[in-house]
């Protein structure tokens, strides 16, 4: 949920990755968008971008591990 407060800093060369949007996208049938890369660059730097998962941090793996569960029903 976006609070009404837009003007969001970010620190300077740290990348944040959410799978989950990535994940939603192929359940459904859709083509994942690559903001900032192009899927070439994606797929060469997943391994960086995997570490920066914003879930993956002590106080929102639950979050991550609940989301990620909802989506392995096949």
């Amino acid at each position: 949920m976006i609070d009404s407060n837009t003007n969001l800093t970010y620190l300077p060369d740290t990348w944040y990755y959410w799978s989950g949007g990535m994940i939603d996208d192929l359940r459904n049938g859709l083509t994942p968008v690559y903001h900032n890369f192009s899927a070439t660059d994606f797929t060469r730097l997943y391994h960086q971008l995997a570490a920066s998962e914003v879930y993956l941090k002590a106080d929102s793996l639950n979050i991550f591990l609940l989301e990620h569960a909802k989506n392995d029903e096949y």
